[in-house]
């Protein structure tokens, strides 16, 4: 099976059989409490917070206290630890 990436907002055709799997800390808009109004349980089949980027790190980038690279280095090594790697597994096998 391969494996494709797209926005969780886009529909499924139902016509292919796909597993969609949520990887976004929290599915709200950027309050913290009110629920996103294009996503619901019917957006995806699988929810993997340990895929997601980390609340500390998105909010030091939006707070531009570092850089898209800085983010995109602190994001792949947070990848590499043990519990994403095993949920990555789980994905891959």
């Amino acid at each position: 099976m391969a494996l494709k990436t797209a926005s969780i907002k886009n529909q499924t055709s139902g016509l292919r059989q796909t597993l969609r799997i949520s990887i976004m800390s929290r599915h709200t808009l950027n309050d913290g409490v009110t629920p996103y109004p294009e996503i619901n349980m019917g957006s995806y089949d699988m929810w993997m917070t340990e895929l997601a980027r980390p609340p500390k790190l998105i909010g030091a980038y939006y707070r531009n206290e570092i850089s898209w690279a800085e983010f995109a280095e602190q994001f792949n090594a947070y990848l590499l630890l043990a519990r994403p790697q095993e949920v990555l597994q789980t994905v891959i096998n």
